[in-house]
């Protein structure tokens, strides 16, 4: 009975985990941040808190007592262990090491079902059969949506390894199969991700250096937490010291005299002090005097660091792919509405490119639609499609005008660039294109006009 309990408690602690994980992500994602990698961040230290909090800490305290470390709290935290006692291992310790051989082991499961799920909605959407192309969507976006696989979401993963590092350092001192099993998970993850990227996820976007900094930021606390928690269950003194005190009853907790009094005295413990206090010390002097200690020569240079990357010229990196996406892109804007949205210039230098040898990778102008990611969320069908027309679908007899419905999208975007007065009277439905046209062509007749005027 007392092992069904305990393997229930440890399921549902791996089950609260991914729930907060869903928690955090739509609570941070719905207050929102001014840049991407920003949000992402705070999602990252925000599942990790949870996840650590109710993986680690909640365990310790609901069993703590703290009548012999802080009697004002000894009224809330009463439980039965007033340290790492050998029982302490047994119950708590057995727990959190079951819930780190869950939490590496949960993911399979999760990955199986997710991927079930996905063939049963490629099995249902095409009737059961074995052709990919048959579909009942009726958008290409739809389609691929649903053929291309979930976005890459890096910001639980961080937090996952953040979690599984923490706890296996709190820990780990006094439970040495921690570090195996924490090796286990990094290993099931490091395959997963593998996996993911080769057949479940969409390809990844370009992001700055903001989730970087933060896994260092954090992780650098992670050895203060194992030398601080390791040296007071080193210092325990029933199971190093062979310390016994009489219990007046069965009830009673029993006192083991290890309270702050005893830090003074020097054991096989206090060297795990020492260099803890020092490590501290550090870094509250980096964070506090960060400027005083430069001054003194106590940390890294003002300069800069100019590392020569060999990076080729812009021109010679553009992909064809995409130098032939922005020069179609701007022909047919140009010809339809007389709208071009790159100089003739740049479309010269684009015309002329050739294969590069260090290509730029992601996305490669500051063109909304140049993102895959945009181009889906408003179903935007690109201007270099093949049979473009053919794969859109309004609501008229009329198949001159199919374009006009996806165009919109790219005239919407570019609206700043088109007069008031005509914004004002735009009526976005079939003909825009012949009115947007004319104005435009109107517009730069005078234009030309004014400057032979000049």
């Amino acid at each position: 009975m007392a092992l069904a309990i305990g393997q229930a408690i440890t399921v549902f602690i791996v089950v609260v985990n991914k729930i907060l994980v869903k928690i955090c992500v739509a609570l941070i994602t719905w207050v929102g941040f001014d840049t991407h990698s920003e949000q992402l961040t705070k999602i990252t230290n925000g599942v990790f808190v949870a996840q650590f909090f109710n993986t680690a800490i909640i365990l310790l305290l609901v069993n703590a007592n703290f009548a012999e470390v802080f009697t004002p709290l000894s009224g809330t935290f009463n439980g039965p262990f007033p340290d790492y006692v050998p029982y302490w291992y047994a119950s708590v310790g057995y727990a959190v090491t079951d819930t780190m051989i869950l939490n590496a082991f949960f993911p399979i499961i999760f990955q199986v079902m997710d991927d079930t799920i996905a063939w049963l909605m490629l099995k249902l959407d095409n009737g059961w059969s074995n052709d990919v192309y048959k579909t009942k969507k009726t958008q290409v976006s739809q389609y691929v949506a649903l053929h291309s696989g979930p976005q890459y979401i890096v910001h639980f993963k961080y937090s996952t390894v953040f979690n599984v590092t923490f706890v296996t350092l709190m820990y780990g001192v006094g439970m040495p199969i921690l570090f195996p099993v924490a090796i286990l998970n990094y290993v099931i993850f490091w395959c997963l991700e593998r996996y993911h990227m080769a057949y479940t996820y969409q390809l990844p976007p370009s992001l700055d250096d903001k989730l970087t900094k933060n896994a260092v930021s954090i992780l650098k606390f992670a050895p203060i937490l194992f030398l601080f928690n390791g040296y007071w269950m080193l210092s325990n003194r029933q199971m190093f010291e062979g310390v016994l005190n009489l219990r007046q009853s069965l009830d009673d907790v029993m006192v083991t005299g290890h309270d702050f009094s005893s830090i003074y005295k020097v054991n096989q413990a206090i060297p795990a002090l020492l260099i803890a206090v020092a490590v501290l010390i550090i870094f509250l002097l980096q964070k506090c005097f960060k400027k005083q200690l430069k001054k003194w020569g106590f940390g890294f240079s003002k300069n800069k660091i100019q590392v020569d990357e060999n990076l080729p010229y812009f021109f010679d990196a553009i992909k064809l792919s995409e130098a032939d996406w922005i020069v179609k892109e701007n022909d047919y804007y140009d010809k339809t509405y007389r709208m071009p949205f790159i100089s003739q210039e740049l479309q010269d230098k684009c015309d002329n490119t050739k294969i590069a040898k260090k290509p730029i990778q992601g996305i490669h102008w500051y063109n909304l639609l140049s993102n895959p990611r945009y181009v889906q969320d408003f179903a935007y069908i690109p201007v270099d499609t093949p049979n473009r027309d053919e794969m859109i679908v309004d609501d008229d007899d009329n198949e001159d005008n199919d374009c006009e419905q996806s165009d919109m999208v790219q005239l919407i975007l570019n609206m700043a660039y088109i007069e008031d007065s005509l914004v004002k009277d735009l009526t976005f439905g079939a003909g825009i294109s012949k009115v947007i046209k004319g104005h435009n062509l109107g517009a730069a007749v005078l234009m030309e006009a004014f400057k032979k005027s000049k």
